[in-house]
């Protein structure tokens, strides 16, 4: 789809991470864990990439 924009990643010049990405649709933010330097206090809605994840996340498990 010519012109189609739906997520814009973007990635820290220094470090090369992957960063928060805006989705242009208004709709749910991804935000990467392993960006965040402390526990948010939040609790995620979807698990991916879990094999890498920051030390003091602990995925939980669908009931």
């Amino acid at each position: 789809m010519v012109g189609y924009r739906r997520f814009t990643h973007v990635f820290c010049g220094q470090r090369g991470s992957s960063l928060p990405f805006l989705n242009e649709a208004r709709g749910p933010v991804g935000v990467p864990m392993g960006s965040l330097d402390n526990d948010p206090d939040y609790e995620p809605r979807a698990h991916i990439f879990v094999d890498s994840k920051v030390r003091w996340f602990t995925p939980h498990r669908a009931a």
